[in-house]
């Protein structure tokens, strides 16, 4: 039976086996419909505070492995195995100021390509370096290792506008997935992992 084929292999070995990958991505398109596209939306198109699945940009890594260990311990869930990172709350906490912080988003803004104040970013450069780039890089392209997300593409979770970034670094949103096991048995996590690697943005 496929089910006791799926039981037995790695995620991997599954999707090296064209006849296990038509049994998983029509049973996948199911899953997801019902357990994942009220966040993420149909076909991974994303929303609002939830990544989107079909483009390429990735916090936790895109590989078959990697989203499947997402989909099944979840982002900051009760799980002891959850991926987890935690944005400090740079406002509340005086790590920075207002008046810094505002300089750090025109810098941010600055390494998308966004309109920014050249003058804020030039001041914001520096501390972006010193407060945000252990998790976020260097040249803001983010470190998967560290849940971080690229700062320097046009992806935005909590919106691309100044005030957007302003807020999200005054008093982060760090979103919570929850796991799926213990909901859904591991035959259908990889089925829904694999459907998921399947909508364009896999790697």
């Amino acid at each position: 039976m496929w089910s006791d084929k799926f039981a037995a292999l790695s995620i991997e070995e599954i999707g090296k086996d064209q006849q296990l990958m038509n049994f998983a991505m029509a049973g996948g398109k199911v899953i997801f419909a019902e357990n994942c596209a009220a966040c993420h939306g149909v076909n991974g198109s994303g929303a609002t505070g939830y990544p989107i699945l079909a483009d390429d940009d990735w916090i936790w890594g895109g590989t078959q492995d990697a989203i499947y260990t997402t989909v099944k311990y979840g982002i900051r869930s009760d799980h002891e195995d959850t991926r987890s990172s935690e944005m400090p709350n740079f406002l509340e906490d005086e790590l920075l100021t207002r008046e810094q912080i505002g300089d750090v988003a025109d810098y941010v803004l600055s390494l998308s390509g966004g309109t920014s104040d050249a003058a804020a970013a030039g001041r914001g450069a520096p501390l972006f370096e010193e407060q945000c780039s252990a998790c976020h890089g260097e040249a803001g392209k983010g470190l998967m290792e560290m849940g971080a997300p690229n700062l320097t593409d046009s992806i935005w979770y909590y919106g691309g506008t100044r005030d957007a970034i302003v807020n999200q670094i005054s008093k982060p949103r760090n979103g919570v997935m929850p796991q799926w096991v213990g909901r859904l048995d591991d035959v259908t996590i990889k089925q829904v992992s694999l459907y998921v690697h399947s909508l364009g943005g896999g790697n």
